[in-house]
């Protein structure tokens, strides 16, 4: 029977989601502790990268299949834009990780990293079981990211840094969300 590369792309998107939570729990950890180029680091970052690249491999494969079987194309290449945004943005972050002292003494930060960090998660968990997500939490992220793009000028460069990449991750969600929803609803 031929593997239709359309039925599985809901799996391939949240592969995507899931290691982008990886990645980015990865590079806030340094940011915390320090930068360590080590395996857990590395592994996490190429696993993004291998996801981004498997996404766009499918959509490949899914070109020359019958039309029947991918009625998500347009869904996917969406996404896929979106999920090359993602990863520039954490790969920003991943550039300039180093031990940022104001970072762990920044609460606004911490709670933006994990609410994106969550977010990815409930979102390849929904994919993964081809369930719609709940659109509900956008407002509040634009709100935190409105809050993150309050800089005030005595704060540290990197701290900087990691509050406008962060609120420009959380400005994406909805758009992920929106992606997301669209990819399932032409499974059913």
């Amino acid at each position: 029977l031929p593997d239709w590369q359309g039925r599985q792309l809901h799996l391939v998107l949240a592969r995507v989601l899931d290691t982008a939570s990886r990645y980015l729990d990865s590079v806030l950890g340094q940011y915390r502790s320090g930068m360590r180029d080590d395996l857990a680091y590395r592994i996490a970052r190429r696993d993004m990268h291998n996801a981004d690249a498997a996404l766009s491999t499918a959509l490949s494969n899914m070109l020359r299949e019958p039309g029947h079987v991918r009625r998500n194309l347009d869904a996917g290449f969406h996404f896929l834009a979106l999920s090359n945004t993602l990863l520039g943005h954490l790969s920003a972050l991943g550039a300039h990780r180093d031990q940022v002292d104001s970072y762990a003494g920044d609460p606004l930060a911490l709670a933006a990293g994990e609410r994106v960090r969550k977010a990815l998660q409930q979102l390849a968990t929904a994919l993964t079981a081809r369930q719609p997500v709940s659109e509900e939490d956008n407002d509040a992220d634009r709100a935190v990211a409105a809050e993150l793009e309050q800089i005030e000028e005595a704060m540290p460069p990197k701290l900087q840094l990691i509050r406008t990449q962060m609120a420009l991750v959380l400005r994406l969600l909805p758009k992920v969300r929106a992606a997301a929803n669209q990819a399932v609803a032409t499974l059913t």
